[in-house]
C-alpha cells in the first residue's frame, strides 16, 4: 500500500467543495435566480444546497445559500460575495470572497471553490481550513527507483520518457531531476 501521509492535515476530497465556474452561467442573468446545488456521493442521502443570486453591484453578484448539517432541522443561512477579473478578449472570471473569519480577522480570499470541511458550519477557503491535496500527502514510489540508477542510466530513462509518450508524470521527473542534482 505503500507509506502513510506524511500529514494528517485535512483534504480538499474530504470536503464538500461549492465551484465557482459551475455556477458562472447563473451570475450572468439579470433576474434573480435559484436554485439547488447537488454532490453526488456513493450512499443515498446526497448532500444539497439551495442557493439564490442576488444582484449587488456592477462587477459583483452574492449568493444566498441555504442547506442543512447532518441530522439537524435548523438551516444554516447566510450570504456569499462574488467578484470577477478581467480575462483576455473582455470576458470575465468569475470566483467567490471566502466569508469566513479567522482570530477576528475577515479573510476576503477570492477563491475558485469554497470547501466545507466534515464537521464546520460554513463554507470557506482552502487556506482558512487548512487543506492540502490527497496527492501531495503520498509517496511516488517512481521517484525512489529512479533515483537508485547510475547517472548515466538516469539520463538515458528521463530522456527517453521525453521521446516516447511521456510516462513519467511532470511531477515525477521534476522531483527526480531537483534530487539528483542535490545529490551532486
Amino acid at each position: 500500500m505503500g507509506r502513510k501521509p506524511w500529514t494528517d492535515r485535512l483534504t480538499v476530497e474530504d470536503c464538500l467543495a461549492l465551484d465557482v465556474s459551475i455556477l458562472k452561467g447563473r451570475f450572468k442573468l439579470d433576474r434573480p435566480v435559484r436554485g439547488t446545488y447537488r454532490w453526488p456521493r456513493a450512499n443515498d442521502a446526497d448532500p444539497a444546497i439551495d442557493y439564490r443570486v442576488v444582484h449587488v453591484s456592477a462587477n459583483g453578484r452574492a449568493l444566498g445559500l441555504r442547506y442543512f448539517i447532518g441530522t439537524s432541522r435548523t438551516p444554516v443561512e447566510y450570504t456569499v460575495q462574488t467578484t470577477t477579473t478581467p480575462c483576455n478578449f473582455g470576458r470575465l472570471r468569475y470566483w467567490f470572497v471566502c466569508p469566513l473569519v479567522r482570530n477576528g480577522i475577515p479573510c476576503l480570499k477570492r477563491a475558485k471553490k469554497l470547501y466545507l470541511a466534515p464537521g464546520a458550519r460554513y463554507f470557506g477557503c482552502r487556506t482558512c481550513y487548512d487543506l492540502t491535496y490527497r496527492s501531495a500527502q503520498q509517496h511516488d514510489k517512481h521517484v525512489d527507483a529512479l533515483l537508485r540508477l547510475p547517472a548515466e542510466e538516469l539520463r538515458k530513462v528521463l530522456l527517453q520518457d521525453a521521446t516516447n509518450l511521456g510516462t513519467l508524470t511532470d511531477r515525477c521527473k521534476a522531483t527526480v531531476v531537483r534530487r539528483f542534482l542535490k545529490r551532486g
